[in-house]
């Protein structure tokens, strides 16, 4: 009965690792990472969101090569409080091969199609902040979903840390 259950969680994380949830974005503004890779404004990228050694990523492609990749992290209070501010309509990521942007449709089908995630791009309401809020929610159930965050900057945090040093 132990084993079976092993292959099963196994088979499950093959399974995601094999078929991310992918999607195209054009960038609406300049973006960096936290090891400071630059995504520029109105560069079109191939988005999946893989689950790698238990752990969820969301990578950033160009012509099927790996530009940058976030790894998922807690959401923050600002994000939980809803104290932000969309910044494009939400992108339908599906297993296989990357969607078209969609934008503005509220629900999991679409075209005749079913959705298996939904990407919102969010920032927050305070003008000082420079983060930009990448969340994922994954349809789980017919009624349920998970909600995966990643955070990129609008500013290289990496060349500020340069100059105080």
């Amino acid at each position: 009965m132990l084993w079976v259950l092993m292959v099963l969680i196994v088979g499950d994380s093959r399974a995601q690792a094999i078929n991310p949830y992918k999607g195209q974005l054009e960038l609406p503004v300049d973006l960096y990472t936290e090891d400071g890779t630059l995504l520029r404004q109105g560069e079109t990228f191939d988005l999946e969101m893989r689950r790698e050694n238990s752990q969820h990523l969301l990578v950033f492609l160009k012509h099927g090569k790996t530009v940058a990749r976030v790894n998922e992290r807690p959401a923050t209070e600002q994000e939980a409080n809803g104290a932000l501010k969309p910044v494009v309509g939400t992108i339908y990521l599906q297993e296989g091969q990357p969607s078209e942007k969609v934008s503005r449709s509220t629900t999991w089908f679409d075209f005749g199609r079913v959705w298996k995630a939904a990407l919102r791009i969010y920032k927050s309401r305070d003008p000082g902040s420079k983060a930009v809020y990448f969340i994922i929610h994954e349809r789980v159930g017919s009624e349920e979903c998970s909600r995966k965050a990643f955070t990129l900057t609008t500013e290289n945090h990496l060349k500020d840390d340069l100059r105080q040093k």
